[in-house]
């Protein structure tokens, strides 16, 4: 599933690869990542749920995982430090040919550099290892969501070289422990500042041994783009102009602040963007958000679409399902 072509280090057909800006699938082609982002075992999860069968339904052709090594409010950490439950995720997305992209939900909007360091190190625990090499032709590391701050910080230069140096650091030691597969890395502040990652992901991508780095910002863009589609254009279009491969791995119709659900996005508009750039997103969240009318669906069922989910799928200019990404077996 989607093996991809050769990278500076990677070897053919062993993973998912990037070159320039481009994200490679199976015999080199052009992969453009669609899908959603839907979090197994969190979130008001029970043993008889686990709903990547009625995702393959809408279209994706990826899923973005959250997951934790300290466990979200109501789930147990026997279901976390069971790792046969990641398998059991990881393998029902190559099953239904989904490229999972797994990540680390712990430090949600934290600005803490030595607890990112310490938190990447879970990807190199040797039964982690195992389940990468495992599933390496197909899966990406999303390394955390929304980890440290550059503008939101009172020295934004000082900050932004930060970050540059910590997720250096990362996928060095990563690469060390011979981990090949594409890695991820959210932009700064809470995510949303693609920016950021325009400007510092060259000298990231260069970082790495293997250069094989997908980047990705999460548009919860009311203030940083103030809501308005020719600053996201803007935005996207110099990300393009920058050379990284990148998606929007978080796109919604509402954003939290100090209630959930406080602000309309204009996402319809962005989403249109991102069509006519050919530019990859995932869509948040399938089921179970703290902010009901953002879900995808109201139970996990393919046959509960939202009226926010019913959208996302067949909207005539841009919905999963009419734009459905070649899948391969």
């Amino acid at each position: 599933l989607f093996i991809g072509a050769t990278t500076v280090r990677a070897q053919l057909g062993t993973t998912i690869s990037v070159q320039d800006n481009l994200i490679l699938g199976p015999c080199g082609d052009t992969l453009l990542l669609r899908g959603v982002n839907y979090a197994p075992f969190n979130w008001g999860w029970s043993p008889n749920q686990l709903f990547i069968d009625e995702i393959a339904l809408s279209g994706s052709n990826c899923v973005r995982l959250p997951w934790y090594r300290v466990p979200a409010q109501g789930t147990p950490q026997t279901t976390y430090g069971d790792l046969a439950n990641l398998d059991s995720a990881l393998r029902k997305c190559i099953q239904y040919q989904l490229i999972p992209i797994l990540e680390l939900h712990d430090l949600t909007c934290q600005n803490d550099t030595t607890a990112l360091l310490a938190a990447s190190n879970w990807y190199l625990e040797p039964a982690l290892l195992a389940l990468i090499d495992k599933y390496k032709h197909s899966i990406i590391l999303n390394v955390a969501n929304e980890a440290l701050y550059v503008n939101w910080t009172g020295n934004p230069a000082a900050a932004e070289a930060t970050f540059v140096r910590t997720y250096s650091e990362i996928v060095t030691n990563f690469r060390n422990e011979n981990v090949t597969v594409p890695i991820m890395i959210d932009g700064p502040d809470c995510g949303s500042n693609l920016d950021v990652l325009a400007s510092s992901g060259p000298t990231i991508q260069a970082n790495d041994p293997a250069h094989n780095l997908i980047f990705s910002a999460h548009a919860y863009w009311y203030a940083f783009a103030n809501n308005d589609s020719t600053t996201m254009a803007a935005k996207v279009d110099n990300a393009i102009a920058s050379g990284i491969p990148f998606i929007l791995g978080e796109v919604a119709n509402l954003q939290d602040d100090q209630v959930l659900c406080q602000y309309t996005l204009n996402y319809s508009a962005l989403l249109q963007i991102l069509q006519v750039r050919n530019i990859g997103w995932l869509a948040w969240s399938w089921d179970n958000d703290g902010c009901a009318d953002r879900q995808i669906t109201t139970n996990g069922s393919f046959s509960s679409l939202s009226t926010y989910g019913n959208d996302i799928l067949y909207n005539i200019d841009y919905g999963i399902y009419n734009f459905a990404p070649a899948r391969s077996a």
